[in-house]
């Protein structure tokens, strides 16, 4: 993780965490990171209620996961967090893993390449860790969560049964689906002219205010 201890913080400000990687440093290394980057915003005095933490794909993991771990350690959530298509399960039971396989052209050429990933990366903890596949985790208690997933993906069923998850725990859970379209793909979008992409950042943007509003 780089970042100079001695900044001084100006907001708006947009961090991205450089987190390490698996296999060289397999769980918790990515989370304790990330948890590391967050309670060095709140030592420069950013109070939680002015952070949204944000992530796609694995990264969509690590932001559940850093929510999980946050209130498992009794620290101060952030306002909000956003997720594009999460990697939720890394038992890969979710039926869309099969089903959506000859619709999503950027996951399907990787299962075998993802599930030895997944080993190397949760190691002793297992892949039913919450904090490993947070579809396993308790969200009663955390901030509000915005989900955005294409139907036609193959990690669909990893975002829809996380929400349910969520729901069931009493969370605050947003679900946002989308037809015939890639995964992560507002981020794909980004800088081109597709309208789903342009549709899914303003919803991102509308969930922030929302969660801002009375702030």
């Amino acid at each position: 993780m780089r970042y100079d201890p001695d900044v001084i913080i100006n907001k708006p400000l947009s961090i991205s965490v450089d987190y390490r990687l698996a296999p060289e440093h397999p769980f918790p290394a990515g989370i304790d990171d990330c948890v590391s980057a967050y309670k060095w915003l709140l030592s420069k005095d950013v109070s939680p209620a002015d952070i949204i933490i944000a992530g796609d794909s694995a990264g969509g993991a690590l932001t559940l996961s850093t929510l999980l771990k946050l209130k498992q350690d009794g620290i101060p959530p952030p306002r909000a967090a956003v997720c594009f298509s999460p990697v939720t399960d890394l038992t890969y039971s979710g039926s869309t893993w099969i089903t959506n396989e000859r619709t999503d052209p950027v996951v399907r050429f990787m299962p075998s390449a993802c599930y030895i990933m997944s080993v190397l990366y949760a190691g002793e903890a297992g892949p039913k860790n919450p904090l490993v596949s947070p579809l396993f985790g308790d969200y009663s208690g955390l901030p509000p969560i915005l989900i955005q997933v294409s139907r036609h993906e193959m990690l669909y069923s990893d975002a829809t049964r996380v929400a349910e998850q969520a729901e069931k725990d009493g969370g605050n859970v947003t679900l946002q689906e989308w037809d015939g379209m890639l995964h992560v793909f507002p981020i794909f979008g980004i800088g081109t002219n597709w309208p789903e992409a342009s549709d899914a950042l303003a919803k991102v943007k509308a969930f922030i205010d929302k969660a801002f509003q009375g702030a």
